[in-house]
């Protein structure tokens, strides 16, 4: 998404019921790289395991959860 040009991405995590350490870097990687260029990620739909584990990891504090 970076690569097209896109510097404001929103992650729909509605249907998503798990997350392990590959999707969690995917994420934090696309942070990184939309903050490089000036935008953003936003994260909506964000619930169970995975919303405990960004809230786990502090990233309640990097996107508005």
């Amino acid at each position: 998404m970076v690569a097209e040009g896109r510097r404001h991405v929103v992650l729909d995590m509605t249907e998503l019921t798990n997350i392990e350490t590959p999707g969690v870097a995917a994420v934090v990687a696309l942070h990184k790289h939309t903050r490089e260029i000036g935008g953003e990620v936003r994260i909506v739909g964000i619930n169970a395991q995975p919303l405990a584990i960004f809230k786990l990891l502090r990233f309640d504090k990097v996107f508005d959860l």
